[in-house]
């Protein structure tokens, strides 16, 4: 199978920036893993009333799952980067078989054949 990887990698590369930029609004980059990001509060504050402050945690929750979902895509999106550098892009990592052209199209960072999809 001839796949344009060149293609792919440009898709692939305007999808993590867009998803760094998601993230870098509702999270912040962990310094001492790039991989993670941890949520932050859309609003910090200092105030000691027990209500802000639990109002706060509960924000930050659930920032924390729309956090953990952009982060699973970065992984998957730099996955498939690394997969077009070490010329495996394309191959089904269950079969090793051909990606089906139209799976790719759907989703560059698809790692498998839609026989194999999850």
């Amino acid at each position: 199978m001839n796949i344009d990887t060149q293609k792919y990698r440009q898709s692939l590369l305007e999808e993590k920036a867009r998803l760094e930029t998601e993230l870098s609004g509702i999270s912040v980059q962990n310094p001492h893993d790039p991989g993670e990001w941890d949520a932050k509060p859309e609003n910090e504050t200092e105030e000691a009333d027990l209500n802000v402050a639990a109002d706060i945690h509960e924000e930050v929750e659930e920032r924390h799952g729309v956090s953990d979902e952009l982060e699973k895509e970065l992984r998957d999106v730099n996955a498939a980067l690394t997969r077009i550098e070490d010329e495996t892009y394309g191959i089904c990592s269950v079969c090793g078989g051909a990606i089906e052209e139209d799976r790719l199209l759907a989703n560059p960072a698809a790692a498998t054949c839609t026989a194999h999809m999850g």
